[in-house]
Formats: C-alpha cells, sequence, structure tokens
C-alpha cells in the first residue's frame, strides 16, 4: 500500500480539469486524436483540453461532448449512489459547461440523460435544503428537459421561492423577491448561464431599479436592497454578458443610471457590443472585467460570473484575430481557471511567441508547465520524464531574456516532480539523479528530504542524515514554513539516531522537534485541520520517544477534530503496529473502522495488520477484525489478499495475479508474515528481504518489513512479552 498517494489519502479520485471549455475560434489543431470514447479520469481530462481547442462547427466535436457526457453523467450517478452530493454536483456543472451560452441559447433538442440526472440531482438537494444545488440542477432540468419536465422544472423553482421567502412581508408596493432568491440566482447563473435562469435573475434586477428609485428607504424592510439597487443595472448587464448576449447588454446601458463609476463601463460596452470588427474595444472590456489579486475578497459568484464573462469575449476576440496577443492571454487565463491546462499553455506558447517581451505570460507558462509535468508524472514517471528536455529549452530561454528575474517555478521544482513519480513507482536509482541535478541548481527543502528518505530506505544511515543537516541549513525566508522543515528534519533525525542505536542523540533530535510542535499546537485559532495534521506530526514524535500514552493522547485528539481523515488512521496505525504496540493499534483500528470515510480497502490492510499483531504477542484474535477479513469484497487484488489471509490462496496466486510492483511486495510481505506465523523465520526473512529488493519504499509493507527485518533475525511469534 503506497503510504502517500494510496494509504493518505485513498478517497476517490477527483477529476483533475473542470469541462468548461467553450470556444468558437478554431486556435489549434490538436496535437492527439479526438476520442471517441473516454472511459477513466485521464481520458476526460485529454478530451476535455482536446475539446477547449475546436471550433463549434468542428465535426469532431459532437461525438467527443457525446462521449464526455457519458462518463461524467456515469459519474454524477456513481456519487449520488455513494451518497457523495458534491461530486455528483461537480459532474453535472463540468457536463453542462460543455454548451458555450449560445449554444444554450440555441438548444431546441431535449437531452434526456442530462435532464434526467439533473433532475435526481435536485431531488437529492431540495430534500437537503441545499439552495444553489437545487436551483443549479433546475436550471439545467428545464434547459435540456422536454416540454413536460420543462414545466415541472418551472413549477419546482416557484416552490423553491416561496420556501426561500419564508412567508416575509413586504409592503403592497414592494412586490420583490427576497435576497435570498436572487442571492441563489446569482451563483446558479455564473455557473450555467442558461436562458430561463438568466431571465429570472433578470427579472429581479430589473424589478429593482425603479422601485429602488420610488420607494422611501423607511418602507423597506430589508435595508441591503437599497444598497444593491443602486447597482442593479450593473449587475444586469454582467449577468447578459456571462450569457454571452451581447444585444440584452447593449439594450439594458439605459439602465445604468447615472452614476459616476458607471461611466466607464457604459463607455466599454457600448464599443465592444458594437457589432465591427475591432478587436480592441474586446480587450478594453477584458481588462475593465477580468479578475484580478484585489477580487479575492468578492463574494465566489462574482468571480466565477467575471472569468466566464472574460471567456466569451475572449472567444469573441480570436474570431476576430486569431493571433492577437492580448486575446490569447485572456484566454489561457481563463482556461486556467478551469483547470485545462495543456489548452491554455497552447494560447500561452502563442502569445509568447508573438510577443517574447511578457514576464506574466513567461510566469504563467512556468506554473502551467509545471502542473501539466505533475499530472504526467502521477499517470506514469516515464510521461513526466519525457517531458523535461522540453522544459529545460523553455528555462535557457527564459534565462537569456530575463536574467535578473527568475522564472518560477524552476527546473529544481520539475526534477522534484519527477524523481517523486520515480520514488513512488520503486525506482529510486532514477530518483536520486533527478534529485542531485535538482539540489545542484538550487537546494529545494522537498528535494533534499527525499534524498534523506531514499537513503535512509536503502540503509545508508549518515547519507540521510547528511541530507537532513543540509536541509536544517537552508535559509527561509517564511518563518511558518522554517518550522515545518526542521519539525520534519529533527524528526527524521531523531529517527535515523535510532536506527544508528544512538539514543541520546536521537533523544536531542526529537525533543528540538517536539519543542517546535509545541509552539505550533499553541498557536491562537490554528485552522482545525492544521491542528490535527500537527497533533499526528507529535503523535510520531512522542511515539519514537518511548512516550506511547502522550501519543494517543494526541491521536484522540486529532480524531476528535477532523475524524473524517484516513490519512490521520493510517500514519498512526503503521507506528503501533510495526511497533509492537496493541492496544494502542487496537483502539485506532476500532476508531477508523466505524468511520465511512475510511475507504474499505484500508480497512482491509488494518484488519490484517492487527490479526497479524495479535498472533504476534499470543493475543486472541479479534472476532470483528476475523469477520471483516473473511467477508471482504472489493477489488479483485484486494480480495485476493483477504484469501491469503485465511490460508484460501498461496503466493504463486498472488504472484500470478499481480500487475505492477507494488502488488509484488504486497505479496511478499503478506507471505512473509504468513510463514513467520508458521515459524519459519528463515524463509520470512527471505521474503520480507525481497520487500525491500522491489524498492516499493512509499509503501508501508516495505516501511514495516525495514522495522521486521531490524534486528537481523526473526524472533517466532508469541516468543516475545507483549507490549502494552
Amino acid at each position: 500500500m503506497n503510504r502517500f498517494a494510496r494509504a493518505a489519502l485513498l478517497s476517490t479520485a477527483l477529476l483533475a480539469a473542470s469541462s468548461g471549455c467553450r470556444t468558437n475560434a478554431p486556435t489549434q489543431p490538436p496535437t492527439a486524436a479526438v476520442p471517441t470514447a473516454i472511459t477513466t479520469d485521464a481520458a476526460l481530462v485529454d478530451g476535455l483540453n482536446i475539446y477547449a481547442m475546436l471550433a463549434e462547427n468542428d465535426p469532431a466535436r459532437p461525438a467527443l461532448r457525446k462521449a464526455a457526457v457519458a462518463y461524467l453523467l456515469e459519474a454524477s450517478a456513481d456519487a449520488l449512489a455513494a451518497g457523495d452530493h458534491d461530486r455528483a454536483l461537480g459532474a453535472i456543472e463540468r457536463t453542462v459547461d460543455l454548451w458555450t451560452p449560445q449554444e444554450l441559447r440555441a438548444q431546441t433538442t431535449p437531452h434526456a440523460d442530462l435532464a434526467n440526472a439533473a433532475l435526481r440531482l435536485y431531488e437529492v438537494a431540495s430534500r437537503e435544503g441545499r439552495e444553489f444545488p437545487a436551483t443549479f440542477a433546475l436550471g439545467v432540468v428545464e434547459a435540456f428537459g422536454d416540454p413536460p419536465l420543462q414545466k415541472r422544472a418551472r413549477h419546482e423553482w416557484r416552490l423553491l421561492v416561496d420556501w426561500l421567502e419564508g412567508g416575509r412581508q413586504y409592503p403592497a408596493d414592494f412586490r420583490h423577491p427576497p435576497i435570498e432568491v436572487q442571492d441563489v440566482l446569482e451563483q446558479a447563473c455564473a455557473a450555467f448561464p442558461s436562458p430561463w435562469l438568466t431571465d429570472e435573475l433578470a427579472t429581479i434586477y430589473r424589478a429593482q431599479i425603479p422601485i429602488l428609485r420610488a420607494v422611501d428607504d423607511s418602507r423597506v424592510e430589508d435595508r441591503a436592497l437599497p444598497a444593491r439597487g443602486e447597482f442593479a443595472g450593473f449587475l444586469l448587464i454582467r449577468a447578459y454578458l456571462r450569457a454571452d448576449d451581447f444585444d440584452a447588454a447593449r439594450e439594458s446601458l439605459p439602465l445604468l443610471g447615472q452614476r459616476t463609476q458607471t461611466e466607464s463601463f457604459r463607455t466599454l460596452v457600448t464599443a465592444a457590443t458594437a457589432g465591427d470588427d475591432d478587436v480592441q474595444p474586446l480587450l478594453d472590456l477584458i481588462a475593465y472585467l477580468q479578475p484580478d489579486d484585489d477580487s479575492a475578497n468578492l463574494p465566489r459568484w462574482l468571480i466565477t460570473q467575471g472569468w466566464g464573462i472574460v471567456d466569451n469575449i475572449a472567444r469573441r476576440a480570436l474570431l476576430r484575430d486569431p493571433e492577437n496577443v492580448h486575446a490569447n492571454l485572456a484566454r489561457a487565463h481563463s482556461l486556467r481557471q478551469l483547470g485545462l491546462v495543456d489548452a491554455s499553455i497552447v494560447h500561452l506558447e502563442r502569445a509568447i511567441g508573438a510577443r517574447e517581451d511578457l514576464f506574466d505570460a513567461w510566469s504563467l507558462l512556468a506554473e502551467l508547465y509545471q502542473e501539466r509535468i505533475q499530472r504526467d508524472s502521477a499517470r506514469a514517471p516515464e510521461r513526466g520524464a519525457a517531458r523535461l528536455e522540453d522544459l529545460e529549452a523553455f528555462h535557457r530561454r527564459a534565462a537569456k531574456l530575463w536574467s535578473d528575474r527568475p522564472i518560477r517555478p524552476g527546473l529544481p521544482d520539475a526534477y522534484l516532480t519527477v524523481a517523486t513519480a520515480h520514488f513512488d513507482a520503486g525506482r529510486p536509482d532514477l530518483a536520486r539523479p533527478l534529485l542531485e541535478q535538482s539540489t545542484a541548481i538550487e537546494p529545494l527543502a522537498g528535494a533534499l528530504d527525499l534524498l534523506g528518505t531514499i537513503e535512509h530506505r536503502a540503509g545508508q544511515l549518515e547519507r540521510a542524515a547528511g541530507h537532513y543537516q543540509a536541509l536544517l541549513k537552508l535559509p527561509f525566508v517564511d518563518q511558518a514554513e522554517r518550522i515545518d522543515w526542521e519539525i520534519q528534519a529533527r524528526t527524521q533525525l531523531g529517527q535515523v539516531a535510532l536506527d544508528q542505536q544512538q539514543a541520546r542523540r536521537a533523544r536531542d533530535h526529537l525533543k528540538v522537534a517536539l519543542q517546535q510542535l509545541n509552539v505550533v499546537l499553541s498557536t491562537p485559532r490554528l485552522p482545525e485541520r492544521e491542528y490535527s495534521v500537527r497533533l499526528v506530526e507529535r503523535y510520531r514524535v512522542l511515539f519514537l520517544l518511548g512516550e506511547t500514552d502522550l501519543a494517543m493522547d494526541d491521536f484522540r485528539n486529532s480524531v476528535a477534530a477532523t475524524p473524517d481523515q484516513p490519512a490521520l488512521y493510517a500514519q498512526c496505525m503503521l507506528l503501533a503496529t510495526s511497533h509492537a504496540r496493541y492496544e494502542a493499534a487496537y483502539e485506532i483500528y476500532r476508531r477508523a473502522m466505524v468511520r465511512d470515510e475510511v475507504p474499505d480497502s484500508l480497512k482491509l490492510y488494518f484488519s490484517l495488520w492487527l490479526l497479524d499483531l495479535a498472533e504476534r504477542e499470543h493475543r486472541p484474535l479479534d472476532p470483528d477484525a476475523t469477520r471483516f477479513v473473511q467477508a471482504y469484497h472489493g477489488e479483485p487484488w484486494h480480495v485476493l489478499l483477504a484469501r491469503h489471509s485465511q490460508g484460501r490462496a498461496t503466493l504463486s496466486d498472488l504472484e500470478a495475479h499481480a500487475e505492477n510492483t507494488g502488488h509484488r511486495a504486497e505479496a511478499y510481505f503478506y507471505e512473509g508474515l504468513r510463514q513467520w506465523r508458521l515459524g519459519n523465520t528463515r524463509q520470512a526473512a527471505d521474503l520480507l528481504q525481497q520487500v525491500l529488493d522491489t524498492n516499493m519504499m512509499s509503501f508501508f509493507e516495505y516501511e514495516m518489513a525495514q522495522v521486521f527485518l531490524a534486528s537481523e533475525t526473526l524472533a517466532p511469534y508469541g516468543s516475545r512479552a507483549a507490549q502494552p
């Protein structure tokens, strides 16, 4: 089980990109073949990036959209069945983003599967009282349903409005939906600017303008309404721009009023919607509306809406001038917001190819190259490594242009990314030279830490200690970051010293780590998740110091703060079982097994570890753990591990079904434990050594095999005193 990837999270993989890829303009032909079927998350991400680069009239577009819709709707259904309603919502959001706002206005053919999926989402959201998902889902039903479904959506919306109003009374001459209705419509239209939702929101804005000018403030119960009314015309035009309806936006300009701050907006919208071929008015409007760093404090829906508007206008600009530098930059920024890294890179490369002296564009391109190499390395280390040559050329070119302004992230980050992927895949010999290249350019804390880990797991303790000492000497501008890395380095140095049988030195390092953790944990208003993570870090330090009772107090407090984190249980369970602390392991096990957030596959590993530890300590086998293993069903590999633990599968069976090096490491480990239970300590030691020979250093099983082999000989089961 992979310590850093699978065991730490072991949650359903999130889709890496949002599918809001909307383009009219042909930008650059996709370099990959357009897929007609999508069966994995990775294929979806690739398909969505290709989709973003296709013109609306491209003959490949309908088939690709059909494949993406089918995959996303299946993902939504699976998420609803699993009770993960947020993931179901995200899948539907990504689905409807496959239609441009202009296509939504022209939509006349019902899409039964999409409408019914949205209806199921609405039924769940309405039962839970979640206004935005319910409103969004009704908008999708109305946009893609047949006439009866459209009628039902409008009826359900009126019921939802009644519920939102909650019986509030307004003056007879002030018939206007309350702020709650406006809020939820603004959120829904920002995400999905369908004609119906946009019309509903526009009706609210239009009603505010004359009423709020005529009604005395003292007669209005909700004091927020007059303030909003001042901006109703502005918000109305933004809503139409989000729906890519330039005609409606232009026709609404008289409703802006005469406020000084709206005059520049009026001028920009007038010029941009004039309908001529000049691209500059569109670029001027983008510059006015594009969210920036100062937008962070705005409501989230306004930022979402802003990027949607930028995307719409950038597409129009690219239709007029496909090579325009600033239009390509704007499109790159909007695609980046949607998670479409490859498509964004195409536009940035085009912009830089036309004009090199754009430092911000170079910086953004460096960020996107880093995101892409992280994604590709996670899929396969070779894919990430294949990107390095081009990335090296990019940074050489950047260094010539910007010798006094280094581009970040740089090559050291890329080398570290690919090295980490090789490490996770059991290839430390490929990871090590990349890490050395990284540190030769610039010693990154992460690179030194991983070098230390590799040498530690390889038994090169002096080399490992040297890397952690180098980590301690790094200068950090951010003091919080310095403390983080000092805690990590001191803890690792303590572990290395323990392995070297240098108890005093180990204690010195661990005490420094403990002091730093105590300082961090005493920080006022520490976020709950960080508090929990720090407690787990202190659990490890206390455990290594031999303070098991204090360590378990930290475990309990961590669970109380964030009981839904699988990594919490995994990290603590590893130390307790590998160091033969049965009572601690049993408590961790019981708490983990009742959590739905802990995947069944992780619960299986926990059960195997607990049962093995019980036999190792000559204790009764926990009946619940035994039943869980006996009844386990899930992925075929995990089922086979469960059968093996019961004596119903052999090592040969495991080897025959092992699909990768990680599987083989697990096969050797659990067969090694079985031989140990049978008293065959020589065979057990040989098998545990084979675990180490796989070089799967990121696996829990590798760490435990190291611990078990540390004394050079394995004591027979039940021969050592039980540990409290």
